[in-house]
């Protein structure tokens, strides 16, 4: 779960605890107009892609280790994250 707080929070889904926190990007605030852009997070596997709209980026988290394993900057600024695999 990302959290207003920039975390990448991991939670047990047995017993809906917070089992580990990583500090990604910078603390956020929910926008007033839900169509603004705001954070987002994408879960495949062990990798996390999180949005950050403030600085046009997407992080890519190791869900065990909180070791941000890339990072790529966007052209326009991220508001919705998606993913496939296959």
């Amino acid at each position: 779960m990302l959290d207003t707080d920039g975390a990448l929070h991991v939670i047990d889904p047995d017993t809906a605890k917070v089992t580990n926190s990583f500090p990604v990007i910078p603390a956020w605030e929910e926008p007033l107009e839900w169509q603004d852009p705001r954070p987002t997070i994408y879960v495949n596997g062990h990798t996390a892609f999180i949005s950050d709209p403030a600085t046009n980026a997407i992080h890519a988290v190791d869900v065990e280790s909180g070791k941000v394993t890339g990072t790529g900057t966007l052209e326009d600024t991220p508001n919705e994250l998606t993913g496939v695999t296959g």
